[in-house]
């Protein structure tokens, strides 16, 4: 099957706001004494999200979603005006059977050399400190400090589309909200 997603993001244009119908309040302890994993491949860091934790989030007219996992890949997925950001966080969102698509996946592109305050810092910094010689048999770190998954999305317009998984299967129906605007981090990913 091949990937509807991701796309080229047009942001020299209006973006596809759909203000007003997409509420997103993340529990500021939703990764919470999880681990950062970086994949078999080298693709990504990947965090799974607490089964507890009480995120409320709204998408368009499409009900509630869950948060299950955050990724980080380098370059970004997505490109923008043709051109791949530093980096992109993913948050990939389950859904219940009863709504029209199997998710959501929320997307922020990332610049380098900015905030050394973000928690995005204190998840690569933990990331960072994988031994290069031993991650084939560990490949998972502990986060050095609470990060509150909230700052990581910016009050910005961002684009709406629907698509496949970005990745592995390309299977599904997920909708997309791409921040079009970079969060910035500076510790090198």
């Amino acid at each position: 099957m091949a990937c509807s997603a991701p796309i080229d993001i047009p942001t020299k244009k209006t973006v596809n706001s759909i203000s007003g119908r997409f509420v997103c309040v993340y529990d500021p302890n939703m990764i919470s004494g999880e681990p950062v994993t970086l994949s078999a491949d080298l693709s990504h860091l990947s965090i799974k999200c607490t089964t507890n934790n009480s995120s409320k989030i709204v998408f368009f007219n499409a009900g509630a979603y869950t948060p299950v996992e955050m990724r980080v890949y380098k370059p970004s997925l997505h490109t923008y005006n043709g051109v791949p950001a530093d980096a992109e966080l993913l948050i990939v969102h389950s859904g219940s059977s009863s709504k029209s698509s199997d998710g959501l996946i929320v997307s922020v592109p990332i610049a380098m050399g900015g905030n050394k305050r973000s928690g995005l810092n204190t998840i690569v910094a933990s990331a960072n400190a994988l031994n290069a010689g031993t991650v084939a048999m560990n490949p998972s770190a502990p986060i050095l400090s609470t990060v509150d998954v909230t700052e990581l999305i910016p009050s910005k317009p961002f684009y709406v589309y629907n698509g496949t998984l970005p990745y592995e299967s390309c299977g599904g129906n997920y909708y997309y909200a791409v921040f079009t605007e970079p969060i910035a981090i500076s510790t090198p990913i």
